[in-house]
């Protein structure tokens, strides 16, 4: 329809759907859903990582840093990313029954993998990269009587069947789409095609810096910009000195090579996000899957680096405290948008307290992001007709340059400029339009 992208996600919209009718407009309903299922990844974790024969403690570790690694804020706070949270669930459990089957040859965990596969594939187009994952799993350590040539012939056959079922399960979304679907350049074709220098520097450096160190650094305008680098320097000293300090036998470097490939392979299919340092925070949500091969990475380090218990919990204490606090600021900046977007609403609905049949609203430099978060970047008309009683009657856009100047002199037109208390400015518009303002009450924070 000309939109930015084609996207074929039937159960991600299936279960935005059920959840309005179940919470209906009723906004916490949508955060526990998404809390419950940020849960079922986590819990999806331990149990990938008990397949992957890691002991207790390192399972609990990767489980635990998952759980609060700063860049999966936006994947779990924002509604839209329901998307990411309920395929990377089908994907970690298609990992971990593939897991099984590999260990164990039980056809029941051989079509479990498949049929979550294909759940994950009709959540959203990330989860194919799971047949990548499916074939790394062969660096993963077995029993000593599995590492015969004679039982690799019997794992090949399954893994061709995976390859198989993954490679029809494409052919039918690029049928549906009639390519190969996602966002879209603007010459139309679809920018996962365009893979280039930057793209490499974006896979290999910008995606996975930005999925360590995942604090949002906007928040140096809300917060104390001195408590902020600390943080991110005694974080990424940390995990700096884990590496050096890692001493790892074979059987972890196989470990280690997995969960590497897992965290590229992720960033892969969304690399045109990171053709640019900083896009991480606005589009953090699609590095929410590999951050649960990045989280288990950590904790096979940590086991490689400390033999004795005790200090290996002190460094869990010490980065679990540092990830925990770049946690709770990238939360902050997402109730500081939101509180500014309903001030916003409120402030409209003062200035106009009822707009007459039909009323067109036309706001000037709307902001793409506030903070580091998306602002109004979707449903700005959905937002101004919620906030009069879901009148469907009420039409809203931006107001641009391009903006015919005329509409200033229709009855049923409302044209509000962007005022930011903060700078007691108004938002210059360049069409000429006699503008009323809006004064926004932004919180002190």
């Amino acid at each position: 329809d000309g939109g930015v992208g084609m996207f074929y996600r039937p159960l991600g919209f299936a279960s935005l759907f059920l959840d309005y009718r179940l919470w209906h407009t009723w906004a916490p309903g949508y955060h526990l859903t998404n809390l419950l299922m940020h849960l079922l990844c986590v819990i999806g974790v331990f149990f990938l990582c008990r397949e992957m024969r890691l002991k207790d403690e390192v399972c609990s570790i990767a489980t635990l840093f998952f759980g609060i690694l700063p860049v999966n804020a936006q994947a779990v706070t924002w509604i839209a990313c329901r998307f990411d949270l309920l395929a990377t669930i089908f994907m970690l459990w298609s990992l971990m029954f593939a897991m099984r089957f590999r260990r164990t040859g039980r056809t029941g965990t051989y079509v479990l993998a498949i049929a979550f596969f294909l759940l994950a594939a009709l959540t959203k187009e990330s989860a194919y990269v799971v047949p990548i994952l499916w074939i790394a799993l062969e660096l993963l350590p077995l029993e000593v009587q599995q590492q015969t040539s004679r039982h690799f012939k019997k794992r090949l056959l399954p893994l061709l069947g995976y390859m198989g079922i993954a490679g029809l399960a494409f052919l039918h979304r690029w049928y549906v789409l009639g390519n190969v679907g996602g966002s879209h350049a603007a010459n139309g074709a679809p920018n996962v095609e365009h893979f280039g220098v930057q793209s490499l520097i974006g896979v290999f450096f910008r995606a996975p810096s930005a999925m360590l160190l995942g604090n949002n650094m906007f928040m140096f305008a809300r917060s104390s910009p001195g408590y902020l680098t600390a943080l991110v320097v005694l974080t990424a000293s940390l995990f700096l000195a884990l590496a050096l300090l890692a001493r790892a036998e074979m059987s972890s470097r196989r470990t280690i090579w997995f969960t590497l490939i897992w965290v590229l392979a992720a960033i892969i299919p969304v690399h045109f996000y990171f053709l640019a340092y900083f896009n991480g925070p606005l589009i953090s949500r699609v590095l929410y899957f590999g951050s649960a091969g990045l989280a288990i990475l950590l904790a096979v380090l940590l086991n490689c680096a400390f033999g004795r218990q005790k200090l290996r919990r002190v460094w869990v204490l010490a980065l679990g405290i540092l990830l925990v606090a770049g946690l709770d600021q990238n939360l902050r900046a997402w109730q500081w948008a939101s509180d500014t977007t309903t001030n916003f609403l409120a402030e409209l609905k003062r200035l106009e307290p009822s707009p007459r049949q039909g009323a067109a609203f036309y706001i000037a430099n709307v902001p793409d992001n506030n903070t580091g978060v998306p602002f109004f970047s979707c449903c700005l008309q959905d937002a101004v007709r919620f906030n009069y009683g879901e009148r469907t009657d009420i039409t809203a856009a931006e107001l641009t340059p391009s903006t015919p100047s005329s509409l200033a002199s229709e009855p049923n037109v409302v044209m509000v400029a962007w005022y930011d208390e903060s700078t007691h400015r108004y938002v210059p518009v360049d069409n000429g339009a006699t503008l009323k303002a809006v004064k926004l009450n932004w919180p002190s924070r």
